[in-house]
């Protein structure tokens, strides 16, 4: 009888290999078709090598022929796989907020090895998920959070007491269960005073999800200025079609994190 957790470990598993090879098709197919390349090479040097190879390999009447087809197949076979997968997980997206981009995000990078990641954020609170998935599935990557320092967060929305400040906490507070509850887990926090402006979580190797806050004066109360950035959209990438916004979001990140202090108020 197997136990349920069984299913689950080789589900898991088999979930790991079948990504790893989608992830990494196209270095596993280059092999290929160097070891396929040799074997022609071979057969033009001394063409009665690639029967040796056969008979070693068990191969029934091995030939020029079916090394090309092999080839061919080998190609294709790569090319619907690769498809299939951008299908899938398109290499950049457009969602319609930040909270779907984040959840795309995780899909995207789960069984990849991300280094580090940071984050550009207001209060945090809807980022906080997507933490807990790099906890669970990458505990060691180097992870780096800028959120608004509560004296300045206090600014806006002010007919609304604490609100922002009360949201900034909640993540500090929840940030430290998360690491209490993984260990190896850490988070490096800073707190900067700047406007806010981009929103975003800059993964390295190139992964982006980038999107922007809104600050305006409210029309009904002209002296209450709103930020609002959580229902806006956010356009997520990883690879090469990432790396403008990739650059962009690192530079914003690098100049925001030179200037926000350690303490939060």
């Amino acid at each position: 009888m197997v136990d349920s957790n069984d299913r689950y470990d080789l589900g898991s598993l088999f979930e790991r290999a079948k990504r790893f090879c989608l992830v990494n098709i196209r270095w596993i197919t280059r092999f290929v078709m160097v070891l396929l390349a040799v074997l022609l090479l071979l057969h033009a040097l001394y063409s009665p090598s690639v029967a040796w190879l056969g008979k070693v390999f068990h191969l029934a009447t091995p030939s020029l022929a079916a090394i090309l087809a092999l080839v061919v197949i080998v190609w294709v076979l790569e090319r619907v796989l690769v498809l299939q997968e951008e299908i899938r997980r398109p290499a950049i997206v457009m969602s319609d907020t930040r909270l779907k981009a984040y959840e795309h995000l995780s899909e995207l990078i789960k069984f990849r090895r991300p280094k580090k990641v940071d984050l550009l954020q207001v209060s945090g609170v809807t980022a906080l998920s997507f933490m807990r998935f790099l906890a669970g599935n990458h505990p060691g990557v180097q992870v780096r959070l800028l959120l608004m320092h509560t004296s300045v967060a206090s600014q806006f929305d002010s007919d609304q007491k604490d609100f922002h400040r009360d949201r900034i906490l909640h993540t500090i507070k929840e940030v430290g269960l998360i690491e209490a509850e993984n260990p190896g887990f850490h988070v490096t926090k800073k707190y900067y005073k700047t406007p806010p402006g981009v929103s975003a979580i800059i993964i390295e190797p190139a992964a982006i999800s980038i999107s922007w806050y809104h600050c305006f004066n409210d029309p009904k109360a002209p002296s209450v200025t709103r930020v609002r950035g959580h229902l806006a959209p956010a356009v997520t990438a990883v690879d090469n079609l990432a790396q403008p916004l990739f650059s962009f979001a690192s530079e914003q990140f690098k100049k925001v994190w030179a200037t926000a202090e350690e303490n939060y108020q």
